[in-house]
């Protein structure tokens, strides 16, 4: 090999080597930058929850009372939450669950759930009172309204992710950037992590799969636009119950921007209809 070829082909392999940390730096920084313009979208969203159960196994089952505590994605400065709806509420994916008794013999069991003192909760700990405006359950999705009109110091410690700035479609193994919170004991700090997408799901419509993804937070491309909101999405079936305990069966996934948007403007219009309190009582 001739010297001038040498050359040539050392050349070559030098700006491959350097052109791969240079793309994993734009990277970095873009999920830098993405965690300053968004991660105060990100808020923990808490309830109580009340479950019911009716058929085999109901008086081991029902008459329980919990907290529930997950994140949540702010879409506008109202206050305005979606959340995974199966998170918020996990009976949600228990209707008509099969059980074995004591005998062995299949039964039934379903559990129920029902909500109260919903919360936002902020970086600080600022509890924001709220409710729930409306839920899709197909979707995993549920909307969550503040019950009054968000105080100013509130107001300033939220951002919101913008529907309207949907990413490209995209492809697998592309780079993405997702943000979470962490709650209570760990003071509720951002969570940031680069990550790729492992696959594409199209049928019955279009999801995108990750690795240890967070139902209810936001997925970034590279480029700051919105992929989507991770979401549950349940296993056919719903759940499954065992020696007294039961669970929901699914995979988090990405529902893209143009999903969450359709059902959050139905969310705003069911809104409009139910005005906030300080707005009925200054009418």
């Amino acid at each position: 090999m001739s010297k001038r070829v040498l050359c040539v082909v050392m050349c070559m392999a030098l700006a491959v080597m350097w052109s791969v940390p240079a793309r994993a730096d734009d990277n970095v920084e873009s999920a830098k930058k993405i965690l300053k313009n968004y991660g105060k979208a990100v808020v923990n969203v808490e309830a109580v929850l009340s479950i019911s159960a009716e058929g085999a196994m109901a008086g081991r089952m029902g008459g329980q009372e919990q907290k529930v505590q997950i994140n949540g994605t702010v879409l506008d400065k109202s206050g305005l939450t979606v959340v995974s709806y199966t998170s918020l509420n996990p009976t949600s994916a228990m209707k008509n669950i099969k059980v074995r008794g004591s005998d062995g013999q299949p039964m039934s069991l379903s559990i129920k759930g029902e909500l109260s003192d919903v919360k936002i909760i902020l970086k600080d700990g600022t509890e924001i009172p709220a409710r729930v405006v409306l839920k899709d359950e197909d979707l995993d999705m549920a909307f969550i309204m503040p019950k009054d009109t968000i105080e100013t110091e509130a107001s300033e410690q939220m951002q919101a992710v913008d529907l309207s700035k949907a990413a490209a479609k995209a492809s697998r193994l592309d780079q993405i950037v997702r943000l979470g919170r962490l709650g209570k004991t760990l003071n509720r700090e951002l969570v940031i992590r680069l990550d790729r997408i492992s696959a594409i799901i199209t049928k019955p419509r279009t999801f995108y799969i990750l690795s240890g993804a967070q139902p209810g937070t936001p997925v970034f491309a590279t480029d700051g636009k919105l992929l989507g909101i991770i979401v549950f999405h349940k296993k056919p079936g719903g759940a499954s119950a065992s020696r007294g305990r039961a669970g929901a069966q699914g995979t988090p996934m990405v529902l893209p921007t143009k999903d969450v948007k359709k059902i959050a403007d139905q969310a705003r219009e069911e809104i409009a209809k139910a005005p906030t309190t300080k707005e009925s009582a200054d009418k």
